[in-house]
């Protein structure tokens, strides 16, 4: 494999990178949009996402926040996408990069900070694209030897694909010089080519989602940043030929253009990308196999609850269904290993696979093995963890952290063991704990009839359990299934199911104006009609265009 961390010097003068100076370099973007295959037309749009979202102006009166520009690189997720969708790769090179930080709750708004580590990574991964790349058969100038004349075309072109938005002069000048100046150094023309291939990957322009540089010599400029932002919201990935094109033409802020290919992003198979990446942190399944309770148990148990979780939200997409019918619906999917785990009475092979769910103690997400074991401690059960996280990512309610000091672990019992039911009542004794755990206990104790792994289970070690409870705004239910009813009718779920989308899609908090958009927004789900396909289209055409 060609080594051309010893031209890295060259590289630095001829492409400005990201590891050198992020703000106001230059680099290189596009010349045609040939590459992807056309898309067969989108369902129609729903009437109810060409409404105003703000139809009395209210919103906009709103002043806008400035909030400071931030620099945003792909994540590890979107990278990994990306190149397979750049390159025509299987790869995952971002297996070997750091994690990513998380901010918001999602990898899309996480402070950056270019480390040595991520930049040797950042170089070694380059280098070992660029190799493949070339190497394949059929690559452009591979029948011509990888002459510069035909490089230097096939370069520019990659880099307009790379950096989804056309080339500056200055930088086509640049771009297309580039192979030869390799060969000027003593590089093979094959080899040029590698090492130019590269340099693109290295350049900020690709790295990077932010505009790190003036776009002004470029027509609609603004159109095609809005074909990037779309494309890494709905899709994780760099946008297709469709996009780039209505960007081009000046014709993608055009409302009914807008609304019509959100919709067409929203039901393209390229979404399952942002639906996994979000859905993932959201619901914490990107952290499963590290959960306390996972520690003893098979990694296809633990995939295959990662896996049903995922498939049950993707439904919610494929099928328009309105989100609040997210903690109960009477379906889930599964395969062999989780009918056995589960018990239930029904066939499925090692896939997974969509089952009715009437007449068991099963139904919605908060009866999934995903959320029950990632809320439960080595040794059993956590209805405090299971309240919190309750109302953390399904409510936008989370208690604040305990007072500093305070004994969070509940005391050993001595003598005759105490229920965990009565065992919490001793712990809310505790001033400083009551009021957050008056919210989260008894929400997590109606889950106490699902074991530390999400199996059903009638008594514990204590007895019959108890699973009735009343909140503290005075609602009461009787076990999980009556509080799921509870739940999903309280204005607040649909809010934030809103408002976390709203927070990836952002990559930040949204700010005032936003918020209020994000509240009409799920104010609209009120009307059981309305599904979550419904909420991505509003959302990202009040959100994403401005």
């Amino acid at each position: 494999m060609l080594q051309i961390s010893s031209f890295y010097p060259r590289i630095l003068i001829i492409l400005p990178l990201a590891f050198v100076g992020m703000i106001g370099c230059n680099a290189l973007p596009f010349l045609r949009f040939g590459h992807h295959g056309s898309h067969a037309d989108a369902p129609q749009i729903d009437p109810i996402n060409t409404v105003p979202i703000d139809t009395d102006g209210s919103c906009g009166k709103i002043p806008a926040d400035k909030t400071a520009l931030a620099i945003r690189p792909l994540s590890n997720f979107e990278y990994d996408l990306t190149i397979k969708e750049l390159l025509s790769t299987t790869s995952s090179p971002s297996s070997s990069f750091p994690p990513d930080a998380t901010g918001t709750g999602f990898d899309t708004g996480a402070a950056h900070t270019l480390t040595t580590t991520l930049a040797q990574s950042y170089l070694d991964a380059s280098q070992t694209l660029a190799t493949a790349y070339v190497e394949r058969q059929g690559v452009a100038c591979s029948d011509q030897g990888f002459a510069s004349g035909c490089t230097a075309d096939a370069l520019a072109a990659f880099a307009e694909r790379a950096f989804r938005r056309p080339l500056l002069a200055e930088e086509a000048t640049r771009l297309r010089g580039l192979p030869l100046q390799f060969t000027s150094d003593g590089l093979g023309d094959k080899d040029a080519y590698s090492a130019s291939i590269a340099a693109v990957l290295l350049s900020p322009q690709f790295l990077y989602r932010s505009k790190l540089s003036s776009t002004a010599g470029i027509a609609n400029s603004d159109q095609y940043a809005l074909a990037s932002k779309l494309s890494y919201a709905l899709w994780a990935s760099m946008p297709d030929e469709q996009l780039l094109n209505l960007a081009k033409d000046g014709r993608l802020r055009d409302p009914d253009v807008l609304a019509n290919e959100i919709n067409r992003m929203i039901v393209s198979p390229k979404a399952q990308g942002f639906l996994r990446n979000f859905t993932s942190q959201w619901l914490g399944t990107n952290g499963l196999a590290q959960a306390p309770a996972a520690s003893h148990q098979d990694a296809e148990l633990i995939a295959s609850f990662s896996e049903e979780t995922f498939a049950y939200i993707n439904d919610f997409l494929r099928q328009n269904m309105n989100v609040r019918n997210l903690l109960d619906a009477r379906f889930t999917y599964v395969n062999a290993r989780l009918i056995k785990h589960y018990g239930l009475l029904v066939t499925s092979g090692d896939d997974l696979n969509r089952v009715e769910l009437a007449g068991t103690q099963r139904g919605g997400l908060l009866t999934q093995g995903a959320f029950l074991m990632q809320t439960s401690n080595p040794d059993g059960t956590s209805p405090v963890k299971r309240g919190k996280w309750v109302l953390d990512r399904i409510l936008c309610a989370a208690p604040p952290p305990p007072p500093a000091g305070m004994q969070t672990i509940l005391a050993p019992t001595s003598g005759k063991a105490v229920p965990m039911r009565q065992r919490l009542a001793t712990h809310r004794a505790a001033a400083a704990c009551a009021t957050c755990h008056k919210s989260m206990d008894p929400i997590g104790l109606a889950f106490e009839s699902y074991d530390m792994t999400g199996k059903w289970r009638d008594k514990d070690d204590y007895g019959v359990i108890d699973t009735s409870g009343t909140l503290p705004s005075g609602e009461a239910f009787s076990d999980a299934a009556a509080l799921a009813q509870v739940l999903k009718v309280d204005p607040g779920f649909p809010n934030c199911i809103a408002t976390k989308l709203a927070k990836y899609a952002l990559g930040r908090e949204p700010n005032k104006q936003e918020q209020c958009l994000i509240n009409k927004v799920a104010i609209r789900a009120e009307d059981e009609s309305y599904g979550l396909k419904n909420m991505l289209v509003d959302l990202s055409r009040a959100l994403l265009a401005n």
